[in-house]
């Protein structure tokens, strides 16, 4: 296929990210309903939307259900230029896959 000499198509990075904002109502109705699930009260807003984020990697991965995977998070907020503040929520992983058995 010819391109046309003036188009300046960029290499696609490997790099991928997504910015998503939940609403303070969305996030309770989460936390309830994971709550009500797993029958308690300690899980948090956090470990909420943690789980939600990362159960909708792998799926979007279409990784196997016997899989095991871990995700690993880290605040970075303040390395951040400038520092993000405390009501940031950063979510930055580093995947890893296993197949049990």
């Amino acid at each position: 296929m010819l391109r046309p000499w003036f188009i300046d198509r960029p290499k696609r990075s490997l790099l991928r990210e997504r910015i998503f904002q939940f609403s303070s109502n969305s996030l309770s109705k989460l936390k309830a309903k994971v709550n009500y699930e797993c029958n308690t009260t300690k899980i948090s807003t956090l470990q909420a939307l943690s789980a939600f984020v990362w159960r909708s990697v792998t799926r979007a991965q279409r990784l196997p259900r016997e899989l095991e995977t871990s995700c690993r998070m880290a605040d970075n907020r303040e390395r951040l230029s400038p520092p993000l503040p405390e009501t940031y929520f950063v979510m930055q992983t580093k995947n890893r896959w296993s197949i049990n058995g």
